[in-house]
């Protein structure tokens, strides 16, 4: 079954949300609101790489609606990075990975272990929710994107 998302907005309240459903099941959620980004805990979970595909095109989808739907949001585009990493790699010890790590101030954001093998990728469990400012958003959508294209040709 293909991962599906909904996007609420709310314009009043200054919110928007992405949730990934994996049937009736929440795999994952993104919220903004009060100019950040909350990544919420979420179990570890796995995709396969068109469902992987998939959500980075729900991913910069959201940021395109963000764009629209809050214009104020882009003077955030070109700030000032808080304490933050990071890191997209490629390892091949005994099996080909292809790893995105992003932590904000220590803390895990989001982790994805693509293995090109077997066509799948592991979300790491995030413990609590995390919350990142949008300039932290707005580079993860441009490494996600880098990500994305390493994936596709693997």
């Amino acid at each position: 079954m293909a991962i599906t998302s909904t996007t609420t907005v709310d314009i009043v309240g200054q919110t928007q949300t992405l949730s990934f459903y994996s049937g009736v099941t929440l795999l994952d959620q993104f919220t903004y609101s009060s100019g950040t980004i909350t990544h919420a805990a979420s179990t570890t979970y796995n995709l396969g790489k068109s469902d992987l595909i998939l959500y980075f095109q729900f991913l910069n989808t959201f940021n395109n609606l963000l764009i629209l739907n809050f214009p104020a949001v882009n003077s955030s585009i070109s700030g000032l990075f808080p304490l933050c990493q990071f890191d997209l790699s490629e390892t091949n010890v005994g099996v080909k990975k292809i790893i995105y790590n992003q932590t904000s101030a220590g803390t895990t954001v989001i982790n994805i272990n693509y293995v090109p093998v077997a066509v799948s990728a592991a979300f790491a469990t995030i413990g609590s929710p995390v919350t990142i400012s949008l300039q932290e958003w707005f580079f993860m959508i441009i490494m996600m994107y880098q990500y994305n294209n390493q994936v596709s040709l693997n």
